[in-house]
């Protein structure tokens, strides 16, 4: 069981961490918008869909859109990546596909964490029947590099048309003026952190997020993966 000093010392990271200005998130975000069409099932044109979020390594960051209600188990792809998660619920099944898709990320991962800069990919899957692999679902599959720079990508795929992929990236023109501007965590320049010092909590690992070229980089205390609890 943990000590009283130890469950204080982790609530005083949690508040800190809860703490952190969170302006340069709600700032940068990354938008998406696309067309669907039919995957070629029994129910269609009725259909479930699943926008999703991973990092360069495959792994699952965070749910961006979901609509879906009894039948997602059918998103199987998504289902495998998530195991279900619920961080993002658009709405129920859908109709038809009259209706332009537009979901939003705002740079955090499903335990509201800020992410690194780095290359991610946006993944979508459709489904109109009681489908059991992948493979029978429309799957789209579009990367991006956040790193502070915006961009627009048009881009199509995987039964996914007129994708537009619109990262607003951060604006930087007032980084490095020696003020602590909104959306800021660090000016000037050379102020900002490059490494992060040890915590001094095995359970919690300080993490090097956003970057010092645009005035948000920071150190954000996040859960050790081999906490030995």
């Amino acid at each position: 069981m943990l000590g009283f000093d130890r469950v204080r010392r982790l609530f005083s990271i949690v508040l800190a961490v809860t703490a952190l200005p969170t302006a340069a998130a709600a700032q940068e975000t990354l938008r998406v918008s696309f067309d669907t069409t039919p995957a070629g099932g029994n129910y269609a044109p009725k259909n479930v869909l699943a926008v999703w979020i991973e990092d360069s390594g495959g792994n699952f960051v965070r749910t961006i859109g979901r609509w879906a209600d009894r039948r997602i188990d059918h998103l199987v792809a998504w289902s495998a990546a998530s195991g279900q998660d619920v961080d993002a619920v658009s709405g129920a099944t859908r109709v038809d596909h009259s209706q332009r898709i537009e979901v939003t990320w705002d740079m955090v991962d499903f335990n509201g964490m800020p992410v690194p800069n780095g290359t991610y990919t946006i993944r979508m899957e459709l489904a109109d029947r009681n489908s059991t692999s992948p493979d029978q679902n429309n799957q789209g599959t579009f990367t991006f590099v956040r790193d502070g720079q915006p961009s627009t990508q048009n881009v199509a795929g995987g039964g996914f048309e007129n994708v537009v992929i619109d990262y607003t990236g951060v604006d930087t023109a007032l980084c490095g003026n020696g003020t602590l501007d909104e959306g800021e965590t660090c000016d000037p320049i050379d102020s900002c952190p490059t490494t992060c010092p040890d915590s001094g909590d095995e359970c919690m690992v300080n993490t090097l997020v956003g970057s010092a070229d645009t005035c948000t980089a920071e150190c954000v205390a996040m859960p050790a993966d081999d906490c030995p609890g």
